[in-house]
């Protein structure tokens, strides 16, 4: 999502109890609404904000020492990039779904993302293969760093990447739009270690089926990782709900 040098601070005192840092933030960046949303989206994937809760402009800018613009301005771009919702005179709240809305994104997703993986075998570059091993790479020092954050961007990007190479604009964007759905729930996911560990076996597969233009391979490979991470995901929601 952002590539800033922005780190999660800790809010926690030795009892437990959250403590938002009063004005953390002057003084030490520029682009402050993306600061703010790196900020609160690190909130977010450490469970300080839970799924439904509302937050304020308000409310943020007092504990963060900003004006309420930029936190406004963080709260749009979080919106766009799914890990929050919005209506009028309703505010602001942290994305929820339910395990059945899970399972119908992913249903979906494993259709069109499966029929991209095939088109991409058939049609990707020498340069996006190159690509793709880079940002797995890359994903791999986020994991030696505890990087989460940065490794659910580069992870996003190297799908998409891969998802470029079908040169289906259409389908493109109906993928990218399941995704930015399920985004919340994508960054929870991405909390466990070993989960991963096992997304960077997972795209070394898909990296060797690119290589060996096997669609038929890619597109099954797609499918399975796909249908795994739906019934995890899934697990997941229902164990939230259970709370």
């Amino acid at each position: 999502m952002f590539r800033t040098e922005a780190k999660i601070v800790d809010i926690t005192d030795q009892s437990g109890q959250v403590e938002i840092p009063e004005r953390p933030l002057l003084g030490r960046y520029q682009l402050l609404s993306e600061l703010v949303a790196e900020q609160i989206s690190g909130w977010i994937a450490d469970g300080t904000f839970k799924a439904g809760q509302r937050l304020t402009a308000g409310e943020l800018a007092t504990k963060l020492g900003v004006s309420r613009s930029p936190v406004r301005e963080a709260l749009r771009i979080l919106e766009a990039a799914g890990y929050l919702e919005s209506a009028p005179y309703r505010g602001t709240w942290v994305k929820q779904m339910t395990a059945k809305e899970i399972e119908e994104v992913y249903m979906l997703r494993e259709m069109l993302e499966g029929k991209a993986a095939y088109f991409a075998a058939e049609r990707i570059t020498s340069e996006e293969i190159e690509r793709l091993e880079q940002l797995n790479l890359a994903m791999d020092e986020c994991i030696e760093k505890g990087d989460r954050i940065r490794q659910q961007e580069l992870n996003k990007e190297f799908h998409f990447t891969l998802y470029e190479a079908a040169r289906q604009p259409r389908l493109y964007d109906l993928i990218k739009s399941l995704w930015d759905s399920v985004a919340y729930y994508r960054l929870l996911y991405s909390r466990h270690q070993t989960r991963r560990q096992q997304i960077q076996r997972e795209h070394r597969a898909f990296i060797e089926a690119c290589k060996a233009r096997d669609a038929e391979g890619l597109q099954r490979l797609v499918g399975e990782t796909i249908r795994l991470h739906s019934r995890e995901m899934t697990e997941l929601v229902i164990a939230m709900e259970r709370r």
